[in-house]
């Protein structure tokens, strides 16, 4: 599907013990992806965050740690937490991320593709009428002659 908004994050790690990874995120109807570099988007592997209306909770939270505005994302699954600098881009940007994941959530579906060519089904196979000297037939025991 078409790709609603792309650009690096700051991704918190669930450790306390590892510094935030950048990574180039992805946003699409359904789905926010992202790689370790812009270059991988191509390839398989991606780590993809199913998006949906009903179970994905997601807002920003500007008391989190040293100041940084906060972009939550809540799945079924777990966490993913997003930083973005003490600053009013920083703020910006994370608002601009808040709207383009929950238009990601909420995208009509894109249209169905229109058939170039449709073939027509295929007649029923052909049924032979029964012949019963065509069925197998167990053949006869016979007493051996001593």
């Amino acid at each position: 599907s078409a790709v609603l908004m792309q650009g690096w994050l700051t991704k918190a790690t669930r450790s306390a013990f590892q510094k935030a990874q950048r990574r180039w995120c992805v946003a699409r109807r359904g789905w926010l992806q992202y790689y370790h570099k812009q270059s991988d988007k191509e390839r398989q592997g991606a780590t993809e965050i199913a998006l949906s209306a009903d179970d994905t909770k997601i807002h920003l939270d500007s008391k989190g740690g040293k100041g940084q505005n906060l972009l939550v994302l809540t799945t079924p699954a777990r966490e993913y937490v997003f930083k973005f600098p003490a600053t009013e881009e920083g703020k910006s940007e994370a608002f601009k991320w808040l709207q383009g994941l929950r238009e990601a959530m909420t995208a009509p579906p894109p249209p169905q593709p229109t058939p170039v060519h449709t073939s027509p089904p295929l007649p029923p196979p052909q049924q032979r009428p029964y012949n019963p000297q065509q069925q197998y037939q167990q053949p006869q025991y016979q007493q051996p002659q001593y």
